[in-house]
């Protein structure tokens, strides 16, 4: 007995990291817990370079290769190698542990049955702050909004959803939320007309533009971020990518280091300690952070208050 419990103890776990466009802080917590736990893993990344198509067609590697864990970064890859509960089980993967990271709302997006309870191979952790939190939080930095404008990719069921939810937070308070979807090209997502929503936002006068957890936005946020700062619309940040290649003016969510962490300590527990994560609750972190960029503001002359100021994370 004590033989093949050594002998399990020094196995080497294959995991497969699907990437949507490219490593990130992410994938390095979650390699660094492991590692905390002197795990030992062999790990293969494959990326989606942001293309639905390429994603889905690993699907075959993965059904080849038989890790023994995979992780997913975003909504997107996650529906095109898990698979949605509606869809023909042998076209995804249903038979390999998954633990989704950076997935905002697998229920609604039609992954998982429950959160407390996924009731199939996929689990994860989410980086959102709740929706009344970030709201929340943009009220306190600027108590006179009474217009939001809200962007989000249609081809991003996760994206409208956040809106759909801030929108209907936001009535509660006395304050409009107007729904700003990028516009489509051949059924895909347009970087091209990026500048024209925020024209539009500026047009019906909005206060602030709302930014969601979203790939593409992620990807492509200097464009709008940019036009929006010179049009002196402060914006606000659901996720961590929006800031990698630009600032927008206020966020609130958590790291993806610390995401990372907590998706290995998952991973431990389904190797390790052999749990199934269908029966593993789908989870965020208990603490969020709020940034805000000092040149943002300084050029768009809104300081924030001292009371914001005590507790926030500034970057210059």
């Amino acid at each position: 007995m004590m033989a093949s419990l050594c002998a399990e103890e020094k196995k080497t776990f294959k995991i497969i990291m699907v990437l949507w466009n490219g490593s990130t802080l992410l994938e390095e917590g979650f390699v660094n817990y492991l590692k905390s736990k002197e795990v030992s893993v062999d790990i293969q990344t494959l990326d989606c370079q942001g293309d639905r198509a390429k994603c889905h067609a690993f699907v075959t590697d993965i059904k080849r290769i038989q890790p023994d864990l995979i992780t997913i970064w975003g909504t997107p890859a996650l529906q095109e190698i898990a698979g949605r509960l509606d869809q023909a089980k042998e076209n995804y993967i249903w038979d390999i542990p998954i633990i989704a990271l950076i997935v905002s709302d697998p229920v609604r997006t039609g992954i998982i049955a429950a959160l407390d309870r996924p009731g199939r191979n996929v689990t994860g952790v989410s980086h959102l702050a709740p929706i009344e939190a970030q709201l929340n939080a943009l009220l306190l930095y600027k108590k006179d909004v009474k217009t939001i404008g809200a962007m989000y990719n249609p081809d991003e069921p996760n994206s409208k959803i956040q809106v759909e939810n801030l929108a209907t937070l936001a009535e509660g308070k006395g304050i409009r939320v107007i729904l700003l979807p990028v516009p489509m090209i051949d059924h895909k997502p347009d970087s091209d007309h990026l500048c024209d929503v925020v024209e539009k936002a500026a047009s019906l006068k909005a206060d602030f533009i709302y930014i969601p957890a979203d790939t593409f936005l992620s990807k492509h946020a200097p464009i709008f971020i940019n036009k929006a700062h010179e049009l002196k619309i402060p914006t606000f940040a659901a996720t961590e990518s929006l800031y990698w290649h630009t600032k927008p003016m206020l966020g609130m969510f958590s790291h993806f280091f610390n995401v990372g962490m907590f998706g290995g300590a998952k991973a431990f527990d389904i190797l390790v300690n052999k749990q199934d994560p269908g029966t593993m609750p789908y989870e965020k972190l208990s603490r969020f952070s709020i940034v805000i960029s000092r040149s943002a503001y300084e050029s768009m002359g809104i300081s924030p208050p001292l009371t914001l100021l005590k507790f926030a994370e500034i970057r210059d």
